[in-house]
């Protein structure tokens, strides 16, 4: 399963607020209104232009950025308990230990040390079903690199990204939970009787045969994004930028559906799972400048929807999101809040997402930020924390985050760049 995972998160589509550059992510991923020029094409392109003075100096260099990021939600041991039920392989040894045991009654040698055999099975897979997880795994990844000259009045900027989202999912039959408890009620009355009565060789046993229909899918999309961005003050309007950001795209679907014994690296051909699309999309954003430092911004990720169909005939959606937020900012502190303004449809197996974001940067040297944030998903009421540091001099700059919860999600991010 972790080379699956590998494949799966080397490219891909992220359809929310959930860029994983490193200040975002230890913002609690907040950033509409408080984006820095260098991510301004993933969270506010209306940022390119203006730039008010942040870490005592102006934010209006050109730039260059590449960074990377990882999120995994693993909720109640998805991984594990498929790995344990692989691993155990309960299902081969009771079918098995039924064929042995046909075999014994058959030539009239059965014993009850035979039936505990199968009992033991049966209840042991019965064990390893009811201990799957049935919340799907989200994983998401990113990595890409932008550059930029942001100004006063116009800024612009280019960007080349490769997002990852997938989703996994084990969907258990009660059928075949049925299955297995008639074996094991069907065992109990035979060692009810092993001593008394004899067995009819032609006994007919329950049969689990290859009809189990619990099964493992994967779903998700990969996308490698390309855009130009450009940023301007509104004339007669000078606390007011516009932006836009103008992608193409290319994007694989990747479906995949097989039963759970099968769902290993070994199975997984990605050429036979995916369909490849071309596309362009827009982003639109907007910053108004306050008062006393005080920032009000929002921008429509995707403004145009799609549906990208998968080789098994799905569909994996591609929908606007709108967020809005608001920051404080001096040299020293930032202060932001975002919230998504709709729910966002997720790609992979999970409900829709709608994410209240905020952070807190403190700078206590010029050369030294501290980040933490916390982010709430309004839909399934979890939330994350997050910390990051930022490193930065006249011309470079480093950043570095983590989130987590108590143990179903963990992320990490990390950034380098340089001014010109």
């Amino acid at each position: 399963m972790a080379t699956i995972l590998a494949l799966s998160s080397t490219q891909a589509l992220a359809n929310a607020f959930t860029s994983l550059d490193p200040r975002s992510m230890s913002l609690g991923g907040a950033g509409v209104a408080a984006t820095r020029p260098y991510n301004a094409p993933a969270f506010n392109p209306a940022r390119l232009a203006g730039n008010p003075q942040i870490e005592g100096r102006r934010d209006d260099r050109a730039f260059s950025r590449a960074f990377g990021g990882i999120r995994l939600i693993d909720r109640d041991g998805f991984l594990d308990s498929l790995d344990r039920f692989q691993e155990n392989d309960n299902q081969s040894r009771l079918k098995q230990s039924l064929d042995q045991l046909e075999a014994r009654i058959s030539d009239q040698s059965v014993t009850r040390q035979d039936l505990r055999a199968v009992f033991r099975t049966a209840d042991e897979l019965l064990d390893d079903y009811q201990s799957l997880s049935d919340k799907p795994l989200r994983l998401a990844a990113s990595a890409g690199f932008n550059l930029g000259a942001p100004g006063e009045r116009f800024g612009f900027g280019a960007s080349i990204r490769q997002n990852a989202v997938v989703g996994m999912e084990l969907r258990i039959s009660q059928e075949d939970i049925s299955q297995v408890r008639q074996v094991i009620d069907f065992i109990e009355v035979l060692m009810d009787i092993i001593d008394e009565e004899v067995i009819p060789p032609d006994l007919e046993l329950p049969d689990v045969g290859d009809d189990l229909t619990s099964d493992f899918a994967l779903r998700g999309a990969m996308v490698r994004e390309v855009g130009l961005s450009v940023g301007a003050r509104i004339p007669q309007q000078p606390r007011t930028y516009l932006g836009v950001n103008l992608k193409s795209l290319q994007i694989d679907t990747l479906d995949w559906e097989t039963d759970v014994e099968r769902a290993r690296t070994e199975n997984f051909e990605l050429d036979d799972q995916r369909l490849i699309h071309a596309d362009v999309n827009v982003d639109l954003g907007v910053i108004h400048e306050l008062d006393d430092g005080w920032t009000a911004g929002m921008m429509v990720r995707n403004l145009i929807p799609r549906d990208y169909r998968t080789v098994l005939g799905n569909q994996v959606p591609l929908r606007p999101t709108f967020r809005g937020g608001l920051a404080w900012q001096n040299p020293r502190w930032t202060v932001a809040v975002d919230m998504d303004l709709n729910e966002t449809v997720a790609i992979g197996f999970d409900p829709a997402k709608q994410y209240l974001a905020m952070g807190v940067e403190h700078r206590p040297l010029r050369w030294l930020s501290l980040r933490g944030g916390y982010r709430y998903e309004r839909v399934l009421e979890e939330g994350n924390i997050s910390l990051g540091i930022g490193l930065s001099s006249r011309r470079s700059h480093f950043d570095l985050a983590l989130s987590g919860d108590a143990g179903d999600s963990f992320g990490a991010a990390m950034q380098f760049g340089v001014r010109f």
